[in-house]
């Protein structure tokens, strides 16, 4: 059976336009320092600028305010460095608060905790069980709390469940009050239309490798308001590259290669976005129809992800139904590639189908900080948890492609329903 993809979210293979366009480009042979003086450079320079005006007019902002990066977890970094570095907020500590949602990207987690060491506290911002944040919390905690806040962070689109959140609704907060607002939009761009401009955010993110570009690559997006911010507190000091707030030579190559993949995926979702709430729809549908026990993590959501899927069948444990899955050409995850957990199953969940009937649900361990449990879930329903994920596919052949899938997956959970893994 042909290769099915169904891991979009974890990372995407290179768009055909940037593989065409790195042959011809390699094919060049050029190669200098974009910042030296001589033409060479220059050369290089004009096109990383050329790049830097067809992504923000893409993304909707300023040239002048897109800093290339080496990816969103280096933006998101940089962002949180700004912000509780600055002399006006960080220093003082007269703003000592960082509130986040409680199902952000392990990124964003890591480096709001990390500050807890410069004496800041951090606020996780619960959700629903749909994965949508409360926004009641507002008026019930932070509205009592805003004059402390030095930042909040809340993911635009989960990039478990699919799930976006109301970034307007907290945007106007934030806006009010004059927090800093940033938002993950890593997963969203190049999946929904996006203006930057146009929303009440102060600073986002985006890496290459989630639209069909290379990795190592991304961009950090940012209101002008809070440029100095970030200038005046570096997190990578040299040369004063990228209009001196991200220094090191600039990944020129990355850079080109992540404009064509950026360009080619925009058009492509705006083509097929609608497609694929439509046969994503009709997928869970038909699962949820067969079998009452599935679970849709975020199925009621008010907007989600045209092309994702968590879903969880409790009692099968979700990395039987991966491996079942894979051996027949269909790839999905059952967690982010980058997810934070440390928890592993029993490593007896390895071993052959013919043992587990045997196996306990004490045998597995602890999923207490699972996106499902985080969403008022119960282990059995985090354990069983697969996301599926798809993109790069042609019109005519989406239907087609949830339907394999579906067929598949149903053949798994009928073969592992009689064994029971827990």
């Amino acid at each position: 059976m042909k290769k099915i993809y169904a891991d979009y979210n974890a990372s995407t293979p290179l768009h055909p336009e940037v593989i065409k366009y790195l042959h011809q480009r390699l094919d060049l042979n050029l190669w200098a320092n974009p910042n030296s003086a001589h033409q060479l450079g220059k050369m290089l320079m004009t096109a990383i600028n050329k790049c830097r005006l067809i992504c923000s007019e893409i993304l909707g902002i300023e040239a002048g305010n897109l800093i290339f990066t080496s990816g969103a977890s280096e933006g998101i970094a940089t962002i949180f460095h700004a912000i509780c570095a600055n002399k006006n907020l960080g220093r003082n500590l007269e703003k000592n608060i960082l509130v986040i949602s409680a199902i952000e990207h392990p990124a964003v987690k890591a480096s709001a905790n990390y500050y807890k060491n410069f004496g800041y506290k951090v606020i996780e911002w619960p959700v629903n069980s749909n994965g949508e944040i409360e926004i009641e919390f507002i008026k019930s905690d932070l509205d009592n709390i805003k004059d402390k806040i030095a930042l909040i962070a809340v993911m635009y689109a989960n990039n478990e469940c699919g799930v976006i959140e109301p970034i307007e609704n907290i945007g106007e907060f934030c806006q009010q009050h004059a927090i800093p607002f940033f938002s993950d939009t890593t997963q969203y761009i190049a999946k929904e239309d996006f203006n930057f401009n146009k929303l009440p955010i102060d600073f986002a993110v985006l890496s290459a490798h989630k639209f069909a570009g290379p990795l190592g690559v991304g961009a950090l997006l940012v209101k002008p308001a809070y440029k100095n911010f970030i200038k005046e507190n570096a997190l990578i000091f040299g040369g004063g590259q990228e209009f001196a707030l991200r220094a090191g030579t600039q990944n020129y190559l990355g850079i080109e290669a992540m404009c064509v993949a950026l360009s080619a995926s925009v058009e492509e979702s705006r083509q097929t976005k609608n497609l694929f709430h439509k046969f994503r729809l009709q997928f869970e549908n038909e699962l949820t129809k067969k079998y009452k026990k599935i679970v849709i993590l975020g199925g009621d959501a008010n907007r989600r992800l045209s092309q994702t899927t968590l879903l969880s069948y409790p009692g099968i444990y979700g990395p039987l139904i991966q491996q079942e899955l894979e051996s027949k050409n269909i790839f999905v995850s059952t967690s982010a590639a980058c997810s934070e957990q440390k928890e592993k199953p029993s490593p007896s969940l390895s071993s052959s189908l013919s043992s587990l009937s045997s196996l306990s649900s004490s045998s597995i361990q602890s999923t207490a900080n699972t996106i499902a449990n985080l969403m008022g879930f119960s282990d059995d329903v985090a354990r069983g948890m697969v996301r599926i994920s798809l993109g790069g596919i042609k019109e005519n052949e989406i239907d087609e492609i949830y339907q394999k899938i579906y067929s598949e997956l149903v053949y798994s959970i009928d073969k592992l329903s009689k064994i029971g893994s827990y």
